[in-house]
């Protein structure tokens, strides 16, 4: 009876351990799929870049820049996105085209489960009302000309202040 008992706890003991320890044997999958090419590297550095004209502009009208340490800093790292989109536009040129793919896929999607749910109408006539109302209120932002939200202080597009900045 006692062998039994001590091999029952052996086997139990070998199963255990081969349940914990089996994850370190299996080939370990990356966690994040990385794109090394040349282009995934230049839109990482102009989307850093664009953070950081975020942050200039976020400082200074927090007061933590002078006016002279924000234009020097905003005109080099304004240059410095410029360069970069125009390198990223020189290797994909037709990147260009697939957000306006990307936004007709979407709208043809939307067209779809909007007339499955059978109140296509309905939403429709929603989404208007607010557009009328909001006609006055609408901001466009002197960068880059998208549409912006009548309480943003910032493009969401391109980062440009939509407001003078006020130093507090």
């Amino acid at each position: 009876m006692l062998w039994l008992t001590i091999g029952v706890v052996v086997g139990i003991t070998v199963l255990v351990i081969a349940y914990v320890t089996a994850p370190l044997w299996r080939p370990r999958k990356p966690l994040v799929e990385t794109d090394d090419t040349p282009l995934t590297a230049l839109i990482e550095r102009k989307d850093a870049t664009l953070r950081a004209i975020k942050e200039v502009e976020f400082d200074y009208q927090m007061g933590k820049l002078s006016e002279e340490d924000f234009e020097r800093d905003n005109v080099r790292l304004r240059h410095q996105a410029i360069a970069l989109i125009r390198h990223i536009e020189e290797l994909a040129p037709d990147a260009g085209e697939l957000d306006t793919q990307l936004e007709t896929l979407i709208a043809q999607q939307r067209e779809v489960s909007d007339s499955a749910s059978g109140n296509g109408a309905d939403v429709a006539e929603a989404e208007t009302e607010p557009e009328v109302l909001l006609e006055a209120e609408k901001i466009f932002c002197p960068t880059c000309g998208a549409l912006a939200a009548p309480d943003d202080n910032f493009c969401a597009t391109c980062g440009a202040p939509l407001r003078k900045a006020t130093p507090a």
